[in-house]
């Protein structure tokens, strides 16, 4: 998506229309994202009439990629302004085809030569498992696997290249570059970690010469075809992930999200930049923290070549994660909640302490399952500066009162949620299912909105890297 084409002020279309056989079970939707750093899809659609016909508008402010779908059967398609397209599709065909022509004859014939290209490409290289790396490809060693590159590449541009210098645009022909290329990219960055998950081994070493290809100036500049391509966009977050982690900032780390901003900036140049930098920003709302958001978003607002489009989704993104968020403040819990001991129970009690929040339902098997686990948790950090609460959602209080005082007793304060405040407790806290927990920090913010439970293995390392974890995050510079 052309950066400049977010500017321009007229609104413009694209126009698609087609017969299907079989109309009646039928849908024709597209859909597509309006910028990169959209998390909502937005959708267009109509059913056939009653001959099979339906006929769709795009709206446009520049060349767009979208999905097509008809029925099960889907496609991607390549839109720029004033294009005309027809399509014809059997959906009763085992792999329907997509087949495009120019809806005025001869006006439009680049554009149904691309679309026509884009529907042979997917059946060819996508969708045959031949040419993807799982579940095969990635099990392959080093060299063969650079092997395999280097003769998928070769075949996809052979197939871009039979298509002529003159039957399509050039704005497609950089798009469709950039697929392949970054596609290759892609998939030769991220084979050491991928193979490692796939095959349930540890990251590898790899060959001295493996991330040479990184070292090609080229491959960090923008042009027009790679902002419009996706696997573009795919790897330039990788790449400045990557080198963040080589560099020794792990994902876990309260800088990490900054560093990979900051590093896109020194990296990266034009459209790519803004991307990019506009990708950890959406990364950092979704998993980093709250403060670190705000600085990055008011930086990228602020001083990036950045259009109000692109923008303000992030705002409503940052808006919608806040109350969750590390480093959010925690929502408080419902007023008049007493331990079994007789003490209030409130957050502000435990200032200066870590808090691992426990929401549970003794009543319920998996909440049962939680006991012994939680017993060894609180004995194994006995003396340190952390307090274990369990909210009980029981609607039993002597069933609960008897399970948790039985000997040996369950540690921790064991709070019962009388039914009066049951329902604030769950909209603040929002357990999609339980038992679910919070780990918060000694300043009261969240750290973990979704914690593990007390029967994970890892639960303990978590605690041990979350005491300070508040201080840390402040103490990185931003931007």
């Amino acid at each position: 998506m052309l950066l400049g084409a977010y500017r321009a002020l007229a609104q413009q279309e694209a126009t698609l229309d087609g017969h299907l056989a079989n109309h009646e079970a039928d849908s024709v939707t597209v859909s597509w994202r309006t910028t990169p750093l959209d998390e909502r899809e937005q959708t267009i659609g109509v059913l056939p009439d009653s001959h099979g016909d339906f006929r769709l508008r795009i709206p446009l402010t520049g060349p767009l990629l979208v999905q097509l779908s008809v029925g099960k059967a889907d496609t991607q398609v390549f839109l720029e302004p004033g294009d005309a397209l027809r399509l014809k599709l059997d959906p009763e065909k085992e792999r329907p085809t997509f087949r495009f022509q120019a809806a005025d004859g001869k006006g439009h014939a680049a554009a149904a030569t691309a679309n026509n290209y884009l529907a042979e490409f997917s059946q060819r290289f996508i969708e045959d498992p031949e040419f993807q790396l799982l579940p095969n490809n990635i099990r392959l060693t080093e060299s063969e696997f650079l092997s395999f590159l280097k003769y998928r590449h070769k075949q996809q541009l052979g197939m871009l290249h039979g298509l002529g210098q003159d039957k399509v645009t050039p704005v497609f022909r950089n798009f469709a570059e950039a697929e392949i290329r970054y596609t290759d990219a892609n998939d030769h960055l991220t084979y050491p970690e991928l193979k490692a998950e796939a095959m349930g081994n540890e990251v590898m070493p790899v060959a001295p010469g493996f991330y040479g290809f990184l070292n090609d100036p080229t491959l960090l500049l923008s042009n027009a075809g790679s902002s419009l391509s996706p696997q573009c966009q795919d790897f330039g977050l990788n790449y400045v992930q990557q080198q963040v982690r080589k560099a020794g900032t792990a994902p876990s780390s309260p800088g990490y999200y900054p560093a990979c901003y900051q590093l896109a900036g020194q990296r990266l140049q034009g459209q790519s930049q803004a991307v990019v930098q506009g990708l950890v920003v959406r990364e950092t709302i979704r998993n980093g923290h709250v403060a670190h958001a705000d600085a990055l978003l008011a930086d990228f607002a602020t001083h990036r070549a950045a259009p109000t489009a692109w923008v303000q989704p992030l705002r409503e993104q940052l808006a919608a994660h806040r109350a969750q968020a590390i480093g959010s403040v925690a929502p408080p819990l419902p007023t008049g909640l007493r331990s079994l001991a007789g003490d209030t129970v409130e957050l502000a009690r435990y200032a200066g302490y870590l808090v691992y929040v426990l929401l549970w339902d003794t009543r319920l098997p998996a909440s049962q399952r939680e006991i012994v686990p939680l017993k060894r948790l609180v004995a194994q950090f006995t003396g340190q500066t952390i307090r274990f609460v369990a909210l009980a959602l029981d609607e039993d209080p002597a069933s609960w009162h008897r399970l948790v005082t039985t000997d040996p007793a369950v540690p921790g304060v064991q709070v019962l949620v009388p039914p009066t405040a049951s329902a604030a407790l769950r909209a603040a806290y929002d357990p999609t299912v339980l038992p679910a927990a919070v780990l918060l920090a000694e300043d009261g913010t969240i750290l973990q909105f979704r914690a593990r439970r007390p029967s994970h293995l890892l639960l303990p390392d978590d605690i041990k890297a979350a005491f300070g974890r508040a201080a840390a995050y402040r103490a990185v510079k931003l931007p």
